[in-house]
C-alpha cells in the first residue's frame, strides 16, 4: 500500500507535465517553458507533447498530423542512430510545432472554417494533378453536402450516412475523379464528415 501511495503522486505530476507541454503546443511561450530543462531533457518533453497532440487531433486532420508522425518517428530513428545531433533534433521538433500552429492560419487563408480545411487537404492529396481551385470548389460543395445531410444524430442513422455517402460519391464523378478512387475517397471524407460535423445539428 505504501509503494501505491508514492506511485499516485508520480503519476499525477507526470500526467500534469503533460498536459502542460500539450497545452503550450498552441502558444507563444513555448521557449519560456522549456528554458529551463536540459536539451535532451526538453527534446523528451517536446517529443511527448507533439504524440500527444497527434494522438488528439489525428482523426480531424489525417492528412496533416499523419505526415507529422511519420516524420517524428523518421526523426526520432535518425537520433537513435546518431545521424543528427540534439540541436537538429530540437529545431526540427520545433518545426513540427510550427506546423501544428500554422494549421488554423492556413485553413483561413485559403478561404475555409477550421473543419473544412482537412477536407481540402484531404482532397488535395488525393487528386493529385487537379486545379487548385477546382479542389476548393470541391471542398465547399462536399461540406455543404454534409452539412445539409446532418440532422441530430445522423451518425446513428444508416440511411442518413447512406444518402450523404451517395451524395458525396456522385459529386466525386461529377468533378471527374477517377472512378477507381471514388470509393476509398467517400469513405474517408464520411470519417473526416463524423469527426467535424458530428454535432452540428444540436
Amino acid at each position: 500500500m505504501h509503494e501505491i501511495n508514492e506511485e499516485i503522486p508520480r503519476l499525477e505530476t507526470r500526467h500534469r507535465q503533460a498536459m502542460r507541454f500539450f497545452d503550450y503546443i498552441n502558444k507563444e511561450n513555448l521557449e519560456v517553458c522549456l528554458k529551463v530543462l536540459e536539451p535532451e531533457a526538453k527534446a523528451a518533453e517536446m517529443e511527448h507533447a507533439i504524440k500527444h497532440e497527434i494522438r488528439v487531433k489525428l482523426d480531424e486532420n489525417p492528412v496533416l498530423y499523419t505526415s507529422l508522425k511519420e516524420r517524428l518517428e523518421e526523426l526520432i530513428e535518425k537520433r537513435k542512430e546518431r545521424q543528427m545531433t540534439i540541436e537538429e533534433l530540437l529545431e526540427e521538433y520545433h518545426d513540427i510545432i510550427d506546423r501544428m500552429r500554422s494549421n488554423a492560419e492556413e485553413s483561413a487563408a485559403h478561404g475555409f472554417e477550421p473543419e473544412q480545411y482537412p477536407f481540402y487537404q484531404m482532397l488535395a492529396s488525393e487528386l493529385d494533378g487537379f486545379e487548385e481551385d477546382n479542389v476548393k470548389e470541391l471542398t465547399h460543395i462536399i461540406t455543404e453536402i454534409i452539412q445539409e445531410n446532418a440532422v441530430i444524430d445522423w451518425t446513428f442513422k444508416d440511411d442518413v450516412k447512406r444518402e450523404m455517402r451517395k451524395r458525396i460519391k456522385r459529386q466525386l464523378r461529377t468533378n471527374d475523379c477517377p472512378s477507381k478512387e471514388v470509393e476509398n475517397l467517400a469513405r474517408q471524407l464520411m470519417e473526416l464528415a463524423e469527426a467535424h460535423y458530428k454535432q452540428i445539428a444540436y
